[in-house]
């Protein structure tokens, strides 16, 4: 019963499908092209580079800016030929992974551009004209593009499209999409919590910025924890859903605490980064300015989201 679909919405939606899957799979090799290149930065930045300077070295901020656009090209790499083969092919785990990356995108999409737009306008080469030009593209990145795709693939054809293919042991479908979120959202966290550990291991606990190893420690067991809860969330496993809620109301409190003590300037002197990236820094809005409220809504938003799932773990399970 492969063909079970209407055949005009079919065809229809069966052709949008693999088109979107060529563009996944182009961009992801694209991605995976220019991973291995972007590593060449580096040279750029190191002695006898062209962009050289003092103090470039583990532990600069410009080296963990690489070295985050090289993971991203290779988690680019990795998504786009995933999906883009998995749109080709139609296979039933593509429409629930790509959904979950899209309420991802909606979710992290806000922060994410706002911070784009905050580094734009206090570029030096930033102009008017340039912002007004980029205004329409930032609105199709986000919220329009997300929107209008979780539509598409919500739709009932494209459903029936995707679910002409016999299942597989990769059931992403049956677990709830609010689930699917808050777990993806859980891996971000997981990856983004190895940033700091590029620049001095900076951890905010209770009013201290931790750094060196015990900034490394305090990292290294939050990532462990979150990647256990992770698998137990996924598998709806009540005592995860009680962990997240504990580890983020733990986090929101922390961090609540810790910023408004220290600014984003002590925050800066703790990474120990060299002079000439101290000097980039200065003209950055609000350095001063302590950030109990910024950095404690991230982690407020990730107790909310676990409490709408709450049905999912709670609800009475009948006996197979």
């Amino acid at each position: 019963m492969i063909d079970a679909v209407t055949p005009i919405a079919g065809e229809k939606h069966g052709l949008l499908i693999r088109l979107i899957g060529a563009l996944l799979l182009v961009a992801g090799l694209a991605a995976a092209y220019i991973a291995p290149i972007e590593i060449y930065t580096y040279y750029a930045f190191a002695p006898g580079g062209r962009f050289s300077y003092e103090g470039f070295y583990f532990g600069s901020f410009m080296f963990a800016y690489i070295t985050i656009q090289v993971v991203g090209y290779y988690l680019i790499a990795a998504l786009g030929i995933t999906l883009g083969y998995g749109h080709l092919a139609r296979t039933r785990w593509a429409r629930p992974l790509t959904v979950t990356g899209l309420w991802f995108w909606l979710v992290c999409g806000l922060p994410l551009m706002a911070i784009a737009l905050l580094m734009l306008v206090t570029s030096k080469g930033a102009t008017v004209t340039g912002l007004l030009i980029g205004l329409p593209f930032m609105v199709l990145a986000y919220p329009l593009g997300p929107v209008l795709l979780l539509r598409f693939y919500q739709s009932k054809p494209v459903r029936e499209v995707f679910e002409q293919r016999p299942p597989t042991t990769l059931r992403l479908d049956t677990i709830p999409l609010s689930v699917r979120g808050v777990c993806a959202l859980l891996c971000f966290i997981i990856l983004a919590l190895h940033l700091p550990m590029l620049v001095n291991g900076v951890f905010p606990l209770f009013g201290r910025l931790l750094t060196g190893r015990q900034g490394f420690m305090a990292l290294d067991i939050l990532i462990l924890t979150l990647a256990g809860l992770t698998w137990g969330f996924a598998h709806q496993k009540r005592w995860a859903w009680i962990g997240v809620l504990l580890v983020f109301g733990l986090l929101t409190a922390s961090n609540a605490v810790t910023f408004a003590r220290h600014s984003l300037l002590d925050v800066l002197l703790a990474m120990r980064l060299p002079p000439t990236e101290m000097a980039f820094f200065q003209g950055v809005p609000f350095l001063e300015q302590p950030l109990a409220l910024p950095t404690a809504l991230p982690s407020a938003g990730m107790v909310i989201l676990a409490l709408i799932t709450g049905r999912h773990f709670w609800a009475k399970r009948t006996k197979a």
